[in-house]
């Protein structure tokens, strides 16, 4: 199965939120509805911590080649 970017298991789990807000899910679907929901909360935050982690890389690496320049 093909991993979702950022924006696909954002999109996804706000379509489950809706859904579960507006009580638009069978009861017999809801633990389904809740599992899928919880693994795309975790897939976007590690997608985030992964950016994150790159960002500080490369403004560390920036600051680095600042500090070889001097």
């Amino acid at each position: 199965m093909e991993e979702l970017s950022y924006a696909q298991a954002k999109a996804k789990l706000q379509v489950i939120l809706d859904q579960l807000e507006k009580g638009n899910v069978e009861i017999d679907e809801l633990s389904t509805k809740i599992e899928e929901a919880t693994r795309l909360y975790h897939l976007c935050q590690s997608k985030l911590q992964q950016a994150e982690q790159q960002v500080e890389n490369a403004l560390k690496g920036l600051d680095e080649d600042n500090q070889a320049e001097k």
